[in-house]
């Protein structure tokens, strides 16, 4: 009964005209967890100031795979059939994946968004800091995932305003946001 509530919630957002989106928790080996969670709420906190996206939190996300007794047994599917696997079971249209990996005095990010509906990678940024500084990584997965929301963004058609003028459909534009960074 529960499982209906949450997918009649989903369905009405998507008409809402947000895309569902949700965010797999980050991965990386010998890296502090907290670290791993700082970076995941840094992603989340970005795509949900963008008021472009329905964000699949967490707890939802975990309590419906259970409810549907999802088991991702290892090694049995790579990352991205098992994130489209997922997507499916909770309705989400994209998911992000996240993978942090710490050596040598440095870290290195790859995110990516997975399309569920064309079962593949659809966009990903990966880059390299020379610090072991985790305000600079938070800085930069910040700027990373703005990257990859405004690829998905773009990728939907503005709606067309049922008001007409001289028999010309008014679009009118849903979502926008300014990126500016500046290095004296």
């Amino acid at each position: 009964m529960r499982l209906f509530f949450f997918f009649f919630f989903i369905t009405s957002l998507i008409q809402a005209n947000k895309l569902v989106v949700s965010i797999l928790d980050f991965s990386g080996e010998d890296l502090d967890p907290s670290v791993l969670k700082a970076c995941y709420n840094k992603v989340e906190s970005s795509m949900t100031k963008s008021d472009r996206f329905v964000v699949i939190s967490k707890s939802a996300r975990e309590q419906s795979l259970q409810e549907q007794e999802f088991i991702s047994a290892s090694g049995a599917c790579d990352e991205t059939n098992c994130a489209v696997e997922i997507g499916k079971l909770i309705g989400a249209e994209y998911l992000m994946l996240g993978e942090i990996l710490q050596f040598a005095g440095q870290y290195q990010y790859n995110l990516k968004i997975v399309s569920v509906q064309e079962s593949k990678i659809t966009a990903s940024e990966t880059d390299e800091i020379k610090t072991k500084d985790v305000g600079k990584l938070l800085d930069d997965i910040e700027i990373a995932s703005q990257k990859l929301i405004s690829t998905i963004a773009v990728g939907v058609s503005p709606q067309i305003s049922s008001q007409q003028t001289f028999n010309q459909p008014t679009i009118t534009k849903s979502f926008g946001s300014v990126y500016i960074e500046s290095v004296p």
